[in-house]
Order: C-alpha cells, then structure tokens, then sequence
C-alpha cells in the first residue's frame, strides 16, 4: 500500500536524525585522554605506586636523584595531549630546578600512532648522546613531522653523531628500552599518555600551571 505523504514526512525525518547523531559521535572532538584506546583487559590504575618502581637505570633524569619530589611522565611523542603539557613539565623543571627531578618514561601508542614508536627509539639514541630532553624538545615540536628522515635531521640539527645517532635506530637495544617502558606502565595500569606521577601519585588529570605549581610545593613542604 502507498505510503501517505505524512508517513513520508516522518520517515523522512528519522532518517535525518539517525544521520545527525551518527555524524556527531564520527566528528566529536577529541580530549586528550581520547588519544589512548585500552583494552578491556587493561588493570584499573592505581591511585599511588612506588617511586622506586618508576624511577629506573636505563630512563632519562633530569635534577638530582636525592631530590625530594620525583615527577615521572609516561609519554608518547605524537599524542596531542603530551605535545600540550609539554611546556607546562618544562616551565615547572626550570622553576624548581635543584629541588625536583624529573623521569621520563616511554608509552608509545602504537595502536594509534604509527609514528610513536619510532620517535621513541629516535629520543633513546639521543639519550645516548647526552642529548634526550633537548631531542624530546623538538619532537613535541614537530608531532607531525616524525618519519625516519625527520628524526635523523633533527638529530643533525642538534650537532649530534648523526652515524652513530642513524645506526642506532635499528639496534634492538634502543628497541628494548622502548618496550620494557611500554610494559612496565602496562603492568602498573598505565592506560592514557600523558600519565604523570609526582612521588608515585597519579595526576587524575592535567592541571594549569599555577596548579601544578602548587602541588609541588606542597610536596617540597612534606
């Protein structure tokens, strides 16, 4: 039986409304946690760990180690959110240089970064050359600008070896590094990227500057 022109008008108008919800969930914009995608699999995240647990030989530290806050970052060099926060970490290291250290860890999201991984291994040859947080710098920078040609520029650019730096993009030791971070943070519930802990307490989520501020100093007063 022919529709009538009001069931048309209805239908019609469903239509259009399935198309709309459908298209706001596809362009919604994303936060920064949206940049991690975990499993169901993945552990809850502590609310505290230890610093010992964080603080490890082959990472990257900035300050001295006896330093009464340790603030560790678990992060990805392409994730939007970590190329954000960056120069709030670093405005609060210059400001409270001496009295803080500061870690970095690596948690690449491979899933939805493809070149995260990469970058990670780059920023380890750089360690090996003294050079880490200056080639972190740049990449957070450069965040779409992280192909294997990019690296090895940015690691002229900085006056690094570039034979040694080039050569140790494919050495499985720099690899290893990368995954035993990656691991690590998967074993202790690391889910997003930023995940930044001061004295083994998860920061729940990023907080302006003057925040942060005030929370260290909290803890240098404990």
């Amino acid at each position: 039986m022919p529709l009538s022109t009001q069931q048309k008008y209805l239908i019609g108008g469903i239509a259009a409304l399935v198309v709309i919800i459908g298209a706001f969930f596809l362009f919604k914009p994303k936060t920064p946690n949206d940049v991690a995608t975990p499993s169901a699999s993945t552990p809850t995240l502590p609310v505290t760990t230890t610093t010992a647990e964080l603080v490890v030989s082959w990472a990257p530290l900035e300050g001295p180690f006896a330093a009464k806050v340790t603030i560790v970052e678990f992060l990805d060099f392409q994730c939007p959110g970590c190329g954000g926060y960056h120069p709030v970490l670093k405005q609060m290291r210059e400001e409270f240089k001496g009295r803080i250290k500061f870690v970095a860890r690596h948690f690449p999201l491979v899933e939805i970064h493809e070149n995260a991984l990469g970058a990670a291994i780059a920023s380890v040859c750089a360690q090996r050359q003294n050079k880490f947080f200056e080639y972190a710098d740049v990449l957070f920078a450069n965040q779409d600008y992280l192909r294997r040609n990019d690296l090895e520029k940015y690691a002229e650019e900085l006056g690094l070896d570039t034979g040694a730096f080039n050569t140790c993009l494919d050495d499985k030791t720099a690899q290893e590094q990368v995954a035993r971070d990656r691991q690590a943070g998967e074993a202790i519930g690391v889910k997003f990227t930023p995940s930044i802990f001061i004295n083994g307490t998860l920061m729940e989520e990023l907080v302006p500057p003057e925040e942060l501020r005030n929370i260290i100093n909290r803890e240098l007063r404990k």
